[in-house]
């Protein structure tokens, strides 16, 4: 009987125990979360020190004030449901921020690890007049080969024997125009093609092709790596990273496809400076630095992006450190993910060049620009006389846009989303250690940079290439490409 009387005056005394137990258990709940998230946070190395120090003082704070808000006094059951409260929404936000950084990066890590990934599509053509609807109606046929990716077309090959039971006969044509015409006029019964190759076809070749000629359903998909190299301390040490824009709209950008973007960046992180190179889709130059094989730049993305930086290597005399691989999508979508970007035009011209099929017009000096938009400025040329160089310049303008607007103040606002579709839409070779370091030397800085750029020139002709037959090319003038490389060596030596 005693007891009970204790403990009903115990409750009579203290009517909120209940709650301010629960308050501080949820205070201890609130403790772990925010110290398991600055551990997290210290393991990626992705905050400079002081931005550390004063995350773990914040969720110091937080952490004290839920738990004196349980302390004794006058309407303790007012303030511990504030601590309760507060305790709830620190723990909710904490998880989901941790999970949602956890996200990207363990997306970022599975992406790094395909990053030197190259998919390569062979396929096989007939007309489509013949008939055929699958390979089996080629059990007697001849299939037309090309001297080049002979490797690539072997396995192919190999699938097809198996599907018809047998050996096929062949008959290999050492240029690609050959190769599409000895199809058209029925000297072949089917040619086998690195898929990537018809926008060649379609632009230098024959303009009709997609129009009498069909893939059947047997193709194969094809896998290397690409060998990459280490930079030193991207924080401290000049590095040089190759940006390829694809011509592709509908592949991944893990596929094989023809560079039509090819700009050097060369960075010295110490000066604060960038300067941006482009070469022109059409110059001319051998194919892995290759004198025997010479073609269009653009072409080199064919054969992989290895293929392309060797090739500029060979130009330009210098190691490329890195490289980015994006797409159309991928340009519309990082624009868009940062909130547009401001971009200078030499000249008010019109660009229908746009993922979405919508023109526009665009003026001479600043446009403020979303990701459409961008996508047309950059690939327009028809409306200059200077036609593909002044693209190059315009490629130039945007990526310095991206890098003005990705090195700003703004950008903390929705760092997370930004980093997340930048990852999302592009393949690079640079490591996460690497990409963490940049990170935290931009956000301890917030410095400006100084972005140059440059571009090289040459002279129209019409010249065989390795990958097209006779075609429009750009024969290098060296005086220029001599200028960009005193350029770079300016930029790399600060």
């Amino acid at each position: 009987m005693k007891k009970t009387e204790n403990t009903k005056e115990n409750t009579e005394k203290d009517p909120n125990r209940g709650l301010v137990w629960l308050a501080r258990i949820l205070f201890f709940s609130e403790l772990l979360a925010l110290g398991a998230a600055n551990l997290y946070l210290g393991t990626l190395a992705i905050l400079p020190l002081k931005y550390q120090l004063t995350l773990a003082a914040v969720s110091a704070g937080l952490c004290v004030l839920s738990f004196l808000l349980t302390a004794k006094g006058r309407r303790q059951k007012l303030r511990c449901t504030v601590s309760l409260v507060l305790s709830l929404a620190v723990v909710a936000l904490t998880l989901a921020g941790t999970l949602t950084i956890n996200h990207i990066y363990s997306r970022y890590d599975s992406s790094n690890e395909n990053a030197g990934r190259v998919t390569t599509v062979m396929a096989v053509y007939v007309r489509a007049d013949a008939g055929y609807t699958d390979i089996s109606g080629l059990q007697n046929g001849v299939f037309g080969l090309n001297q080049d990716s002979q490797e690539r077309t072997e396995q192919l090959l190999r699938q097809i024997r198996e599907l018809l039971g047998g050996g096929v006969q062949t008959q290999t044509f050492s240029q690609l125009t050959d190769q599409v015409q000895a199809l058209q006029n029925g000297q072949v019964d089917a040619i086998v093609l690195n898929a990537a190759l018809v926008d060649t076809i379609l632009e230098d070749i024959d303009p009709e092709f997609e129009s009498w000629a069909v893939s059947i359903p047997v193709s194969i998909t094809l896998e290397h790596q690409v060998e990459t190299t280490q930079a030193g301390d991207v924080t401290k040490d000049p590095f040089i990273v190759y940006i390829s824009g694809l011509d592709n709209r509908y592949g991944t950008v893990d596929d094989t496809g023809r560079s039509d973007v090819n700009i050097l960046a060369v960075i010295n992180p110490t000066a604060k400076k960038i300067l941006l190179v482009n070469t022109p889709r059409d110059y001319y130059l051998g194919l892995y630095g290759d004198s025997s094989r010479m073609d269009k730049l653009t072409h080199a993305g064919l054969y992989g992006v290895d293929c392309s930086m060797e090739t500029l290597s060979a130009l330009y005399g210098l190691e490329i450190n890195y490289y980015v691989r994006v797409n159309f999508d991928s340009v519309v979508n990082i624009v868009d993910a940062l909130g547009g970007i401001t971009v200078w035009s030499d000249y008010t011209f019109y660009g229908g060049l746009s993922r979405s099929g919508q023109g526009y017009q665009f003026y001479e000096g600043e446009n403020e620009l979303n990701g459409d938009a961008a996508l047309a400025f950059a690939r327009e040329r028809y409306s200059f006389n200077s036609g593909d160089r002044q693209r190059g310049k315009n490629q130039q303008a945007v990526i310095s846009a991206l890098i003005d607007k990705a090195t700003s103040p703004a950008i903390l606002t929705n760092f997370n989303s930004v980093l997340s579709t930048v990852l999302e839409n592009m393949r690079t070779n640079i490591s996460t250690d690497d990409i963490n370091a940049l990170i935290r030397m931009e956000l301890d800085d917030m410095a400006k940079w100084d972005i140059q750029s440059v571009s090289v020139d040459g002279t129209g002709n019409s010249l065989y290439t390795y990958s097209g037959g006779v075609a429009y090319v750009m024969e290098p003038d060296m005086s220029t490409v001599q200028a960009a490389i005193d350029a770079i060596n300016a930029v790399r030596e600060g």
